[in-house]
């Protein structure tokens, strides 16, 4: 399993130049021809930008998975599916529990991450659990590659770790030109289902607050959330697991594939053990 990486912005632009999805625009739906042209146009340069960044996006999703339909419930892939076609996902009546490292970052930027946790949660009918603010070492916890804590119950699986952290200390990771990446982790008991993972957000992107435009924290958080839970990069741009999102929220088929990993059976959450997970390589 790769690495989820969202890349860094083409420099020097401060935001992608792509035009709005159509549901922010302000004026009235172009006639048919020129949506398509517009559709053709956003597809155009999207591919152009990727073809720039192909070097660090390293998403590759399930093969199963259809291709892209621009702006439809189709346009949503997964890290992964198992034997029976489901995708690798949480067990959906667990709590998914998670910290947040704020690094050097201001402590507002809690709300941001709060609220990209409320929409995923709404959209996939995860349920989630804030354990608090942390300060751990990443690399640490990487090399260790255990994901376990003690508690009086015994050990249980890490929280997903929310991290913010400066572009040198991402490039110590193995990750550059990035503004945020995610490592979801399985383990030895089950290799489809997820215990735990990490979401390092770029520090040094000097990204705006909130979720107004993208990309901002909210919206790098959000898209990084997106993997966490196994969703996987699709190239449409109205879609925000697209790996160059514009739009601010969860597209249509962003949120059809959030309810797929939300739904069906209860799952057997595999025992927490030393030295038992499964963790993607930089």
């Amino acid at each position: 399993m790769n690495r989820l990486e969202l890349p860094a912005p083409p420099a020097p632009q401060t935001y992608f130049p792509f035009p709005p999805a159509p549901r922010m625009a302000s004026n009235p739906s172009p006639p048919r021809r020129g949506r398509q042209k517009l559709l053709t146009l956003v597809l155009g340069l999207a591919m152009i930008l990727l073809s720039g960044v192909a070097g660090v996006v390293a998403s590759d999703t399930s093969k199963s998975d259809p291709g892209p339909f621009l702006g439809g419930e189709r346009s949503h892939a997964f890290i992964g599916r198992t034997a029976t076609g489901r995708p690798y996902r949480w067990d959906p009546c667990s709590a998914i529990h998670y910290q947040i490292d704020l690094g050097r970052v201001g402590d507002r930027i809690v709300d941001d991450v709060e609220e990209a946790v409320l929409r995923t949660s709404a959209a996939s009918g995860l349920g989630f659990e804030y354990d608090g603010v942390v300060h751990r070492s990443i690399g640490d916890l990487l090399d260790a590659g255990s994901f376990v804590m003690e508690t009086p119950g015994g050990l249980r699986w890490s929280p997903v770790l929310i991290a913010f952290r400066s572009r040198t200390a991402m490039r110590k990771l193995g990750v550059r030109n990035a503004l945020g990446v995610t490592f979801p982790v399985t383990s030895r008991f089950d290799a489809t289902q997820f215990v735990s993972g990490v979401v390092v957000i770029n520090a040094s992107a000097q990204l705006e607050e909130g979720f107004g435009r993208a990309p901002s924290v909210g919206t790098v958080a959000q898209h990084e959330l997106g993997h966490a839970v196994g969703l996987a990069h699709i190239l449409d741009p109205f879609q925000l697991m697209s790996p160059i999102p514009v739009v601010v929220d969860w597209g249509r088929g962003d949120r059809k594939g959030l309810q797929e990993l939300g739904e069906g059976p209860c799952l057997h959450v595999p025992t927490a053990e030393l030295h038992a997970a499964i963790v993607p390589l930089p």
